[in-house]
């Protein structure tokens, strides 16, 4: 473990790890990415994560969103032994200006001991990684076997990295269809995957029902409010993946073989999702929803038959940014990445 009881620092030193730091220490390896998503959930289910509540603040309301903060703490215990929080912002603001991101993310890790900041690194890349390996952990556990087209809706960040973690998690796929209201920012993602040799070809298609239609893997990541993906479009024993929080019409979700989420307490609590509205409205209960934590740790069943329609849904964990970010923060200490601060000199008033 990185941290350790009785540690004195009483300069209290912070590694600051800015994007390009975070880059260097490999966080655009979505193999390794993968892997600690999947760890994430065999610990959180085994008892070793804390993931508490993610709390949201909205600005200046649900109804006229311009942006959005959300809180996020979490405590990986085992051989990582981190205590974090992740400040996940995201303006709609930014989506006009081609310099910056829509989403900017900071994580804080902390010695769980001493409660000192011992790193504070760019979240940003962190989220689009983890964001979609979560559901290329999904699919490797819940996708049919035989699974080789998939359609992904939504060309920006996220489905970006969604082609990586794909590409990694079914490695059985070999046509990948992106969708996007902007054709030309689709068409421009595809370009940037012709003739990397890879498996799985991709390529973009300007309208959306018949991508659904002809597709195993359906996996939507746009940020609307507004739910499309209609029950109809859909082949029998389809896989759908929502990353937004209410992009699937009501009888998607109630009308699958199976339900599955990264956690159904915490979707429930989040009205503008569409779990969290079915919730509310009667029409989804406890019960009803498996938590993906309980099938990677082998506590409850994966697909049980190719003929199983199988939704899942997700808004992200803070504990998963935890376990990657403590990794890279122990990879920039090998490579002597990033710059050395203090949070003060001497403390006053101890």
């Amino acid at each position: 473990t990185l941290f350790r009881s009785g540690t004195t620092m009483s300069k209290a030193e912070i590694l600051f790890m800015k994007q390009e730091d975070v880059i260097a220490a490999g966080v655009l390896d979505m193999k390794e990415i993968l892997t600690d998503a999947e760890n994430t959930f065999k610990l959180w289910a085994d008892g070793d994560i804390k993931n508490m509540m993610k709390v949201s603040m909205i600005l200046p309301d649900a109804e006229h969103e311009r942006a959005f903060f959300n809180s996020m703490p979490a405590y990986v215990g085992g051989t990582q032994n981190v205590a974090g929080i992740k400040w996940a912002a995201e303006s709609r603001e930014n989506i006009a200006n081609p310099e910056m991101p829509t989403g900017v993310d900071i994580t804080i890790l902390s010695d769980p001991h001493t409660a000192l900041p011992v790193c504070i690194l760019d979240g940003t890349i962190i989220t689009a990684m983890r964001t979609s390996a979560s559901a290329g952990v999904a699919a490797k556990y819940l996708a049919r076997k035989d699974t080789k087209k998939a359609c992904f809706v939504g060309s920006g960040i996220i489905g970006r990295t969604m082609v990586l973690a794909m590409r990694e998690a079914l490695p059985q796929l070999e046509d990948i269809i992106l969708y996007d209201l902007d054709h030309e920012k689709s068409a421009a993602l595809a370009a940037e995957y012709a003739g990397d040799g890879a498996k799985a070809k991709v390529r973009s298609v300007d309208e959306l029902e018949p991508a659904v239609r002809e597709a195993d893997l359906i996996v939507t990541m746009t940020s609307t409010r507004t739910p499309f993906l209609r029950e109809e479009w859909l082949r029998k024993n389809a896989m759908v993946i929502q990353m937004g929080p209410n992009e699937l019409l009501p009888e998607v979700i109630t009308g699958a073989d199976r339900l599955v989420t990264d956690s159904f307490e915490e979707l429930i609590n989040i009205e503008i999702s569409a779990i969290g509205k079915l919730y509310h409205k009667g029409m989804l209960h406890e019960g009803d929803a498996t938590d993906l934590k309980e099938i990677v740790a082998g506590r409850a069943a994966g697909r049980a038959s190719d003929e199983e329609r199988i939704v899942y849904c997700s808004l992200g964990i803070g504990a998963m940014d935890m376990v990657i970010s403590e990794r890279l923060y122990r990879k920039a200490q090998e490579l002597s990445l990033g710059t050395k601060v203090v949070l003060w000199d001497k403390p006053l008033w101890i």
